[in-house]
């Protein structure tokens, strides 16, 4: 998929708590994340932030969340030309 999409950077995230925010993304975030911390030979870790976010009703059973947002980079070499996949923005219905 990085190939194909010419997929440079990607951003996940992890809960503090352990606790992920269900959305329909949810199985993409996870493994997304999970490729990127157990790939130091393709994955660079360009820069790590603690976002919290406050909601205003608990209706998720919690009413606050402290997550890790992560920008990586892909190390490896990337075929020249437009990408052949679409790029999916999560939770946008939108596709570069």
């Amino acid at each position: 998929m990085i190939q194909k999409g010419r997929i440079r950077y990607i951003i996940t995230c992890d809960c503090d708590n352990g606790t992920w925010i269900q959305t329909k993304n949810t199985i993409e975030n996870v493994l997304t994340h999970s490729f990127a911390t157990a790939s130091p030979a393709l994955m660079e870790l360009v820069s790590k932030s603690q976002v919290s976010v406050q909601f205003t009703q608990a209706t998720r059973g919690f009413d606050k969340v402290s997550m890790n947002v992560f920008v990586w980079r892909y190390k490896g070499e990337l075929p020249e030309g437009p990408a052949e996949l679409g790029v999916p923005i999560p939770n946008t219905g939108w596709t570069l």
